[in-house]
């Protein structure tokens, strides 16, 4: 484990967490900023327990009471399937957060608002979503500290 390299992916979770308490919305609809970041995060964690604690602590900050509600879990539970399922893309990179932070939002609504999900809402959710988890995806690329996943969109040789 690398504690520079886990404290700076902290530190980013912490920042995009707190931005789901900001009334930010574009076209009337709220990014879920810290699932984005989060399931991008998690291509950078070294292995699966920094990945876990990475969404405790995302999960912490969304719900900070003694008590989990039904949102908090299903956030919760979503994060750690994909930081499972992540392991099993044929692609380790770009595509791959897309594809997650997709199927992530997808099930967030599938558990908690399964009425809204062929609403323009959801589609414009699933978009700002998507943006706002490539952002965080091509800045982290940027540093040499996190070790980049492969440029291969099919990453063969694990």
């Amino acid at each position: 484990m690398n504690f520079l390299k886990l404290s700076l992916l902290s530190i980013l979770v912490v920042f995009f967490s707190f931005l789901n308490f900001l009334n930010i919305s574009f076209l009337g609809v709220k990014p879920n900023f810290a699932l984005a970041a989060i399931i991008a995060v998690l291509f950078f964690a070294g292995d699966i327990f920094e990945g876990l604690f990475l969404i405790a602590l995302s999960s912490l900050i969304l719900k900070f009471s003694p008590i989990a509600g039904k949102d908090i879990l299903v956030y919760f539970f979503v994060c750690v399937a994909m930081l499972l399922i992540k392991k099993y893309l044929p692609w380790q990179n770009f595509l791959g957060s897309i594809v997650l932070v997709s199927f992530s939002t997808l099930l967030f609504y599938a558990f908690l608002f399964s009425n809204s999900i062929a609403s323009p809402v959801f589609f414009k959710e699933i978009a700002y979503n998507i943006i706002a988890s490539s952002f965080v995806f091509l800045v982290l690329s940027r540093f040499k500290i996190f070790n980049a996943p492969s440029g291969k969109i099919f990453n063969i040789n694990r």
